[in-house]
């Protein structure tokens, strides 16, 4: 099995971010095979300048899913055709 990289950007204080995260958290809580990692955009530069409009954005295995919201069932489809 190989694992399922999910980049998450966004910044503290952030109420669009927590959404997602909680969202994120809950969809992925039993999934053994994500590798779940969460980047705050106020620590580097470049993915500041890249996402800063979009916040929070979701990639999946370098792909972008989603931006500014995290619907729970679209992001378990995409899991699960990233798993195919």
């Amino acid at each position: 099995m190989s694992l399922i990289r999910v980049d998450v950007m966004g910044k503290p204080g952030c109420h669009l971010c927590e959404d997602a995260d909680a969202v994120i958290d809950e969809v992925v809580s039993d999934s053994a095979d994500i590798e779940l990692v969460r980047h705050n955009i106020l620590d580097d530069a470049e993915l500041f300048e890249l996402w800063h409009d979009d916040i929070p954005v979701v990639l999946i295995d370098g792909l972008k899913h989603s931006s500014w919201a995290v619907d729970a069932d679209a992001f378990r489809s995409a899991l699960e055709e990233a798993r195919a």
